[in-house]
């Protein structure tokens, strides 16, 4: 598995096949997204499925920090 870690962030939601992690500053989440593609391509080797979410895509959120969905 992947042995870098995500920056530490403002808030984390839990769905089912993914997470979503958010962040104050495009920066932070830039480096997470970079985690999380690493992180999902290992699971996928494993059988991992995502549903139609995307590992390490970045959104903006209502509140407008940037929402990186992660595995």
């Amino acid at each position: 598995m992947t042995t870098q870690t995500y920056p530490h962030a403002l808030r984390e939601e839990s769905g089912n096949k993914v997470g979503w992690k958010h962040y104050a500053t495009k920066a932070e989440a830039t480096v997470a997204a970079k985690v999380a593609l690493r992180e999902a391509e290992q699971l996928e080797a494993l059988g991992y499925d995502w549903g139609y979410q995307s590992p390490g895509q970045i959104t903006v959120a209502a509140d407008g920090t940037y929402r990186v969905c992660v595995p």
